[in-house]
Protein backbone atom coordinates (compact mmCIF):
# COMPACT_ATOMS: atom_id res chain seq x y z
CA UNK A 1 0.00 0.00 0.00
CA UNK A 2 1.30 3.18 -1.05
CA UNK A 3 0.65 7.12 -0.68
CA UNK A 4 -1.73 8.40 -3.28
CA UNK A 5 -0.38 10.24 -6.16
CA UNK A 6 -2.78 12.30 -7.98
CA UNK A 7 -3.19 12.72 -11.51
CA UNK A 8 -2.86 16.11 -13.32
CA UNK A 9 -5.91 17.84 -13.97
CA UNK A 10 -7.00 19.81 -16.84
CA UNK A 11 -6.20 23.67 -16.54
CA UNK A 12 -9.38 24.98 -17.82
CA UNK A 13 -12.48 26.34 -16.12
CA UNK A 14 -14.60 23.87 -15.85
CA UNK A 15 -12.39 20.47 -15.16
CA UNK A 16 -12.05 19.40 -11.24
CA UNK A 17 -12.16 16.41 -8.95
CA UNK A 18 -15.20 14.95 -6.69
CA UNK A 19 -14.76 12.07 -3.87
CA UNK A 20 -17.21 9.21 -4.74
CA UNK A 21 -17.31 8.07 -0.87
CA UNK A 22 -17.94 4.86 -0.17
CA UNK A 23 -20.80 3.47 2.31
CA UNK A 24 -19.33 2.08 5.90
CA UNK A 25 -19.45 1.92 9.30
CA UNK A 26 -16.38 0.21 9.92
CA UNK A 27 -12.84 2.23 10.97
CA UNK A 28 -11.39 2.21 7.30
CA UNK A 29 -12.73 5.24 4.70
CA UNK A 30 -12.79 4.30 1.21
CA UNK A 31 -13.40 6.86 -1.72
CA UNK A 32 -12.24 7.12 -5.26
CA UNK A 33 -11.26 10.58 -6.62
CA UNK A 34 -12.49 11.23 -9.98
CA UNK A 35 -12.40 14.12 -13.05
CA UNK A 36 -15.42 15.70 -13.78
CA UNK A 37 -16.19 18.87 -15.92
CA UNK A 38 -18.81 21.18 -15.57
CA UNK A 39 -18.98 22.21 -19.51
CA UNK A 40 -19.53 18.42 -20.09
CA UNK A 41 -23.29 18.26 -18.81
CA UNK A 42 -22.10 15.89 -16.01
CA UNK A 43 -25.43 15.20 -14.52
CA UNK A 44 -24.00 13.72 -11.26
CA UNK A 45 -25.34 15.76 -8.45
CA UNK A 46 -22.74 16.30 -5.87
CA UNK A 47 -22.46 18.46 -2.42
CA UNK A 48 -19.51 21.19 -1.66
CA UNK A 49 -18.73 20.29 2.00
CA UNK A 50 -17.62 23.53 3.69
CA UNK A 51 -15.95 22.92 7.55
CA UNK A 52 -12.83 23.63 9.90
CA UNK A 53 -9.81 22.75 8.74
CA UNK A 54 -8.50 22.90 12.71
CA UNK A 55 -4.90 21.12 12.96
CA UNK A 56 -2.94 20.91 9.69
CA UNK A 57 -1.69 17.90 11.56
CA UNK A 58 -2.11 14.53 9.28
CA UNK A 59 -3.06 11.63 11.44
CA UNK A 60 -5.52 9.61 9.64
CA UNK A 61 -5.42 7.75 6.47
CA UNK A 62 -8.03 7.58 4.00
CA UNK A 63 -8.00 3.99 1.52
CA UNK A 64 -8.49 5.73 -2.95
CA UNK A 65 -10.07 3.27 -4.76
CA UNK A 66 -7.73 2.98 -7.91
CA UNK A 67 -9.72 0.16 -9.29
CA UNK A 68 -8.12 -2.27 -7.60
CA UNK A 69 -10.20 -4.58 -5.89
CA UNK A 70 -7.31 -6.21 -3.71
CA UNK A 71 -7.00 -4.19 -0.47
CA UNK A 72 -2.81 -4.00 -0.39
CA UNK A 73 -2.61 -2.30 -3.44
CA UNK A 74 -4.96 0.25 -2.48
CA UNK A 75 -3.07 3.67 -2.25
CA UNK A 76 -3.73 5.61 1.10
CA UNK A 77 -3.98 9.69 1.11
CA UNK A 78 -3.33 11.54 4.43
CA UNK A 79 -6.00 13.69 5.99
CA UNK A 80 -6.29 15.89 8.99
CA UNK A 81 -8.26 14.07 12.22
CA UNK A 82 -11.69 17.00 11.20
CA UNK A 83 -12.02 15.76 8.13
CA UNK A 84 -11.97 12.02 9.06
CA UNK A 85 -14.37 13.18 11.45
CA UNK A 86 -16.64 14.69 8.79
CA UNK A 87 -16.02 11.92 6.21
CA UNK A 88 -17.41 9.52 8.75
CA UNK A 89 -20.36 11.48 9.22
CA UNK A 90 -21.19 11.94 5.83
CA UNK A 91 -20.95 8.19 4.64
CA UNK A 92 -24.00 5.88 3.83
CA UNK A 93 -24.43 3.07 5.73
CA UNK A 94 -26.23 0.92 3.15
CA UNK A 95 -24.55 -1.16 0.62
CA UNK A 96 -24.35 0.55 -3.06
CA UNK A 97 -25.28 4.07 -1.33
CA UNK A 98 -22.13 6.37 -2.29
CA UNK A 99 -21.91 10.19 -2.24
CA UNK A 100 -20.29 12.54 -4.53
CA UNK A 101 -18.61 15.63 -2.65
CA UNK A 102 -15.92 18.72 -3.42
CA UNK A 103 -13.68 18.69 -0.84
CA UNK A 104 -10.77 21.38 -1.11
CA UNK A 105 -8.45 19.58 1.19
CA UNK A 106 -8.70 16.15 -0.95
CA UNK A 107 -10.08 17.79 -4.47
CA UNK A 108 -7.22 20.04 -5.19
CA UNK A 109 -3.55 18.69 -4.94
CA UNK A 110 -2.59 20.31 -1.91
CA UNK A 111 1.55 19.91 -2.45
CA UNK A 112 1.06 20.93 -5.82
CA UNK A 113 1.33 24.70 -6.18
CA UNK A 114 0.25 25.95 -9.56
CA UNK A 115 -2.89 23.61 -9.30
CA UNK A 116 -3.49 24.93 -6.09
CA UNK A 117 -3.35 28.49 -6.99
CA UNK A 118 -5.76 28.01 -10.34
CA UNK A 119 -8.64 26.19 -8.31
CA UNK A 120 -8.15 28.91 -5.64
CA UNK A 121 -8.72 31.59 -8.37
CA UNK A 122 -11.69 29.64 -9.83
CA UNK A 123 -13.47 29.53 -6.31
CA UNK A 124 -13.51 32.99 -6.43
CA UNK A 125 -15.42 32.31 -9.02
CA UNK A 126 -17.72 29.92 -7.63
CA UNK A 127 -16.40 27.23 -9.21
CA UNK A 128 -16.92 23.95 -8.91
CA UNK A 129 -19.39 24.98 -5.89
CA UNK A 130 -22.07 26.85 -8.36
CA UNK A 131 -23.59 23.48 -9.12
CA UNK A 132 -23.38 22.09 -5.92
CA UNK A 133 -25.81 21.25 -2.84
CA UNK A 134 -23.86 23.07 -0.32
CA UNK A 135 -23.29 21.20 3.27
CA UNK A 136 -21.57 22.93 5.96
CA UNK A 137 -20.82 20.35 8.95
CA UNK A 138 -19.28 21.45 12.88
CA UNK A 139 -18.26 19.25 14.63
CA UNK A 140 -19.87 18.60 18.18
CA UNK A 141 -17.38 15.93 19.29
CA UNK A 142 -13.63 16.73 20.46
CA UNK A 143 -10.71 15.67 18.35
CA UNK A 144 -8.47 13.15 20.26
CA UNK A 145 -5.22 13.84 19.23
CA UNK A 146 -3.05 16.82 21.00
CA UNK A 147 -0.31 18.48 18.57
Amino acid sequence: MGSFEYQGIIRDDYAFRLIKLYPGTNQKIEVEIIHAFLDKGDPRPYEAVSYVWGSQWKASLIHVNNGSSAEKTKPTLEITNNLDLILRDLRYEERDRYRYLWIDAICIDQSNIKERNHQVRRMGKNLPTRRARPVTRALDRPVTHSE
